[in-house]
């Protein structure tokens, strides 16, 4: 009797701490789905993150380096698609 009241005990603790789980997996779940950009993080529009992507610059010197045009292509571009292996892998040869 005093493990059967002992077991209960046990499951009403459990599954209290499985409702505690689940109610913080849902405001969290939430509170990622719900965030905008506030004021402060807008600049003319464009979020922080857009106007940092608005404002950088690509460098393609690099192409008209000496040891990247010295590169050499191995291989026929496009690249064909060859037929796949055996219809039964495990089938004896």
């Amino acid at each position: 009797m005093a493990k059967l009241i002992e077991q209960k005990k046990r499951q009403k603790v459990l599954i209290g701490l499985l409702v505690v789980v689940i109610i913080i997996t849902a405001i969290v779940w939430y509170s990622s789905f719900s965030k905008r950009p506030s004021l402060e993080q807008s600049i003319g529009g464009l979020s922080a993150s857009d106007q940092t992507l608005k404002d950088a610059k690509l460098d393609l010197g690099v192409l008209d380096n000496a040891v990247f045009k010295a590169l050499k292509s191995y291989g026929v571009l496009p690249v064909t698609v060859e037929g796949a292996g055996r219809d039964n892998p495990f089938g004896s040869y």
